[in-house]
């Protein structure tokens, strides 16, 4: 890359090398994916302000739409599929849009960048780990920003509504997507809306990495497409997708529920675990064939 001084940064060690690299060309030259990212999630939000507003018309609801009605809106899943065609069209294309979008802007810069100017920083920088780590970081917080952007544009939409009420709508939720939300307070709709599913798509993104360092990103994206493409029929812990879906929290349906405790415990160490066999394994593997 042009605009980078090698010889100064190498003084400043080349793990911030690295990182200032990924930033700038996975980041900042991928800002189209993330427009598009803005798009998708300005999209959604029209979709549920439409329908939400024809449910408050049709039932005479007082409330206005709220923050968190967008929040369980946009991440609310589906329930277990039972055979319902209907609730099939009508959740799984918006869930997959999410979490599928995100795949394809993880899955696009780390091994891109080996055959471009990545391979000259980790010459320079002679530490396959930085280049692992490095990654791992960008995978981290390129998934917050894709969040970011998802309550940015909720937080707008929210403003045109009366402004940020954190109360949700018990009547329009019932009926728009069968949760009671009398069991939720703004603190549980926080861990299970918010950090709950940035989280988890943490560590979806960082097995997605591992799995392409070794393979390529076209198998490591068929292996989230899958499990994606499995989780609307099974509701398991060990699923770790349905930590993407509000409806099967044990917040909403109880001891059958997903674990919101459990959940958080069991990402971060898949994601640690993650990080540390990618690091030792790196060590070994010639990764300049990628």
């Amino acid at each position: 890359m042009n605009n980078i001084k090698f010889g100064d940064e190498k003084k400043k060690g080349s793990f911030f090398l690295q990182i200032k690299h990924d930033f700038y060309k996975g980041t900042i030259e991928g800002w189209k994916r993330y427009a598009i990212a803005l798009c998708i999630f300005v999209f959604l939000c029209f979709v549920f302000q439409i329908r939400a507003e024809k449910i408050i018309q049709f039932n005479k609801i007082s409330k206005e739409i709220s923050f968190s009605d967008f929040i369980l809106f946009m991440f609310r899943g589906m329930n277990v599929f039972d055979g319902n065609a209907v609730e099939l069209q009508d959740k799984l294309p918006q869930w997959f849009l999410v979490n599928i979008y995100l795949s394809i802007i993880i899955g696009y810069f780390p091994l891109k960048d080996l055959s471009e100017s990545g391979i000259q920083v980790l010459i320079r920088t002679k530490s396959r780990v930085s280049w692992w780590l490095s990654k791992c970081l960008w995978v981290t917080y390129n998934v917050l920003i894709y969040y970011a952007i998802s309550i940015i544009v909720i937080t707008v939409f929210s403003l045109f509504h009366g402004g940020l009420s954190l109360e949700p709508s018990k009547e329009l939720n019932l009926i728009l997507s069968n949760l009671d939300t009398s069991k939720f307070n703004f603190k549980g709709i926080l861990i299970v809306g918010i950090i709950l599913p940035v989280i988890t798509s943490i560590t979806f993104s960082l097995i997605q990495l591992l799995i392409s360092l070794f393979t390529n990103s076209i198998i490591s994206n068929m292996f989230i497409i899958t499990v994606l493409t499995l989780t609307p029929f099974y509701c398991n812990s060990f699923f770790i997708g349905n930590y993407l879906m509000i409806l099967r929290s044990n917040l909403n349906i109880g001891d059958s529920g997903i674990s919101i405790v459990y959940g958080i415990v069991v990402c971060v160490v898949l994601s640690i675990a993650t990080i540390f066999i990618g690091a030792n394994k790196i060590k070994r593997y010639d990764i300049l064939e990628k």
